[in-house]
């Protein structure tokens, strides 16, 4: 069946309200896209979670029915506080696929940076760069490459996770190269948070500095309220994408400490090898509150363990108890404290 996206758009409004696979209430249109919709749902024993529905238009592509059924695969696949978590899938009665996906409150980056302004200040923003660092090095770990990382896609939960969400376009690292050739030149994607070789439609090349690039290009947003390469439309972002190096950071924000700006531009580097920002390690980014608590130097345990627990001092009239030979040469005896 071919619809059109207001059709789309039309029916995901009208599922609100109807009840899906006999238990799933669809209380509320949360997110819509133009691959699914995303609803608040109530299950018939009182649970509340997220469920993500397939367009009617989509769910008759194999291909797209098997990259959407992938995403619970992969995101169940990294044992991380940090990766949203999808509970389950089925079909509606008219046939279209879903996940039923844990419930998040908050909001995501994008909203937050948009409520500010367009732009977060430095120190309002490292404790999501943290946790969002922190959620891509454990996919990358995992083996999975996230592939549509931007900032609609980094949610801030209001119990103080930072949660990557969308692992519809992710893939595993040991997938067969085959599969990733076989679709080369095929662009998917945010334009404004594409890696050159994902622009330039190179789907063999993009790996973990692949979502580097696009960890970088969010930071570089939400601290300068611009897009890395800026355009009058997708298509001339996604040319400048191409073609263009990043500028540096420090040129729209000079009040940046060189050592963010440094991690932010090695991270945005045109060439791949120049990424020296690995995913496995943590980049220097955090906040002043964690740089002075690291500062400080190492308590000594034995002090510590004075302080909590004093010793108590003998009675007067104490006497050591007496000490066998190889005691008294090998420890010689101290007076107790009076």
């Amino acid at each position: 069946m071919s619809t059109t996206p207001r059709e789309d758009n039309d029916h995901a409004n009208a599922r609100v309200g109807t009840t899906v696979d006999r238990k799933w209430r669809l209380d509320a249109l949360v997110a819509i896209s133009s691959v699914a919709a995303t609803y608040k749902a109530t299950h018939r024993n009182g649970v509340e979670t997220a469920l993500k529905i397939l367009h009617r238009s989509q769910s008759t592509y194999a291909p797209v029915v098997e990259r959407f059924l992938q995403e619970a695969h992969l995101a169940n696949r990294i044992d991380h506080p940090g990766v949203e978590r999808v509970l389950d899938d089925g079909k509606t009665e008219d046939g279209s696929v879903f996940l039923v996906m844990e419930l998040l409150a908050g909001d995501t980056l994008e909203d937050r940076r948009s409520a500010a302004g367009g732009k977060l200040a430095l120190d309002d923003a490292l404790p999501a760069f943290d946790g969002f660092l922190d959620a891509l090095i454990a996919i990358h770990t995992a083996g999975v490459f996230h592939r549509n990382l931007k900032p609609a896609n980094v949610f801030l939960a209001t119990d103080g996770r930072v949660v990557l969400t969308d692992f519809g376009r992710a893939r595993l690292a040991e997938r067969d190269a085959k599969a990733a050739l076989s679709v080369e030149g095929l662009v998917l994607g945010t334009p404004a948070y594409m890696s050159p070789e994902q622009a330039q439609g190179k789907r063999s090349q993009i790996d973990a500095s692949s979502d580097i690039w696009s960890a970088g290009a969010i930071l570089f947003t939400a601290l300068t309220g611009r897009r890395v390469h800026e355009g009058n439309s997708n298509h001339e972002r996604l040319l400048h994408a191409q073609t263009k190096p990043a500028p540096k950071i420090a040129s729209l924000l000079p009040e940046l400490a060189p050592a963010v700006a440094d991690v932010i531009d090695r991270a945005l580097a045109f060439e791949k090898k120049d990424r020296a920002v690995r995913s496995g390690s943590r980049p220097a980014v955090t906040s002043r509150r964690s740089r002075r608590r690291r500062s400080r130097p190492p308590q000594s345990p034995t002090r510590a363990h004075r302080r909590r627990r004093p010793v108590a001092r003998p009675r007067s009239g104490w006497r050591a108890p007496p000490r066998s030979r190889t005691m008294r040469t090998s420890c010689p005896r101290r007076s107790p404290r009076s």
